[in-house]
């Protein structure tokens, strides 16, 4: 079978998966990104059990995903999903489009890994994977790179948590849509009756392992309250955990 360079799946958003709006959960975009993602991966030769066994992995370093509507309960979707290429010679790049039945756009995403060696924890350089990815430089679902955020330095704690089982994945750390929970519980329920997320891009810092206690704090941009920044601290390791902006419409 020949590889294909664009991946096609058809969800159905489920109960579990909405919020009190029967709206798609934003950690609900970054679980089907991780699903749809890997079965790509797995397609083109890359199935994670192979990496493991060579000792690496690709972990999310950064990711940014812009919406135009929510699906709700029931509703089809059709997620397109494809490799771009590798960004300052770090990053694998790879987007994604959902869409409706109709074809229309609810959001678009770009998301940056990077490739990692599982026991040393430290970044690998490119080259080290073999074979080939699909050349699909110029095919964007966002054109720019998620850069480096510049929150605000007074960030006030919405609330803390102790890492547990729940949380964690096959790598032993904080699964990544989990951040994208905490960073949606940072803001009161009316928030999303009176607002609409437009988009939302989280940078990954440093690893966060079971055990760890965790402030989650928020601040407003200064010169644009439409803009929020949310910050996770691990207060076992003093370390920024990861970093997000969210713009509400």
């Amino acid at each position: 079978m020949d590889a294909q360079p664009i991946w096609h799946e058809d969800i159905s958003i489920k109960f579990s998966e909405t919020d009190f709006q029967q709206n798609w959960k934003p950690s609900a975009f970054f679980t089907a990104m991780q699903e749809v993602g890997s079965l790509h991966a797995t397609h083109l030769g890359y199935d994670y059990r192979n990496m493991f066994a060579a000792n690496m992995s690709w972990v999310l370093s950064r990711a940014k995903i812009k919406f135009n509507a929510f699906p709700k309960t029931g509703q089809k979707v059709i997620i397109q999903t494809w490799p771009k290429g590798i960004h300052n010679k770090l990053f694998f790049m790879r987007d994604f489009f959902f869409l409706s039945e109709n074809g229309s756009q609810l959001a678009a995403a770009t998301c940056a890994f990077v490739l990692i060696d599982i026991k040393a924890r430290h970044v690998l350089p490119w080259r080290v994977l073999k074979g080939e990815l699909p050349d699909n430089q110029g095919r964007n679902a966002i054109v720019e790179f998620p850069e480096r955020l510049d929150p605000p330095n007074e960030i006030t704690e919405c609330f803390s948590i102790q890492t547990k089982y729940s949380d964690v994945d096959l790598m032993g750390h904080v699964n990544n849509a989990r951040y994208i929970e905490w960073i949606s519980d940072c803001f009161p329920m009316q928030q999303y009756q009176t607002h609409q997320l437009e988009w939302l891009q989280i940078n990954y810092l440093n690893e966060i392992k079971s055990g760890a206690q965790i402030s989650i704090g928020s601040a407003s941009d200064e010169n644009d309250p439409s803009i929020s920044y949310v910050l996770g601290k691990n207060l076992t390791t003093s370390n920024t955990a990861f970093e997000a902006a969210l713009k509400w419409g």
